[in-house]
């Protein structure tokens, strides 16, 4: 529960945050936020394209590796209390 909350919570404000380098300003050449075929700012029409494609593996990537370090010391901390032998007598 605690890992798909803050991988989900994580994703969406890390795609949020890389979402709007991706679309370029209106009036730049860009058709509804994206940068079109034809357009003298092409250097900046493929890397807002490229940042784009990149912004949901980014965005995963962080959201996993976080959710993991936050979830697996609690997971150990409840392995180990129903594992422990000391509430044997």
């Amino acid at each position: 529960m605690v890992f798909c909350a803050v991988y989900f919570g994580t994703y969406v404000e890390g795609r949020r945050l890389l979402g709007p380098s991706a679309r370029s300003a209106e009036g730049n050449g860009s058709v509804g936020g994206y940068c079109s075929g034809s357009t003298s700012n092409a250097g900046g029409c493929a890397l807002g394209n490229f940042v784009a494609a990149a912004s949901a593996p980014v965005a995963g990537g962080f959201a996993g590796a976080l959710a993991w370090t936050v979830s697996y010391p609690l997971d150990c901390v409840k392995v180990m209390s129903t594992w422990c032998p000391c509430n044997e007598a």
